[in-house]
């Protein structure tokens, strides 16, 4: 979790991100948020923030979002990001965004869609299949 106030200096982290991004607290807050940002959104982050001020088009707040993340030794991951925009009680405008690795999902993904990688595929499948189908057990029947 990041709070950043509305020119992405980050303002607070949770253990958790720190634990993931390795970067320790310090290092973090007063910095600005394209510090973690993988891929092309880094050199790109003050750009979208500003559209979003002056807009108020909304292509990444209360959305979630697949994008590449950045991590201290340079490695980057897939993740799923959340933004919401809080107000404060001052009249301030702050982001909280929520960052969860997606590596694992983005892998059973590819298992599943490249059937060229022989049985792997199908013993992943077997063993998510009985997860997928729980919801579905647990619903009450039709009509009654």
């Amino acid at each position: 979790m990041f709070l950043v106030e509305h020119e992405g200096i980050i303002q607070l982290t949770n253990r958790a991100a720190v634990d993931h991004f390795g970067w320790n607290q310090e290092e973090m807050v007063g910095n600005n948020i394209s510090m973690i940002c993988g891929g092309f959104h880094g050199p790109k982050h003050g750009e979208y923030m500003c559209r979003y001020l002056q807009t108020g088009e909304k292509r990444v707040i209360d959305k979630r979002r697949r994008i590449l993340a950045h991590r201290k030794d340079g490695t980057e991951f897939p993740c799923e990001l959340g933004m919401r925009e809080v107000v404060t009680a001052m009249g301030e405008r702050m982001f909280c965004g929520f960052v969860r690795d997606i590596t694992r999902e983005k892998y059973d993904e590819s298992e599943i869609a490249n059937p060229n990688r022989g049985s792997g595929s199908l013993r992943l499948l077997s063993k998510r299949l009985p997860t997928l189908f729980l919801p579905l057990m647990n619903m009450e029947p039709y009509g009654g």
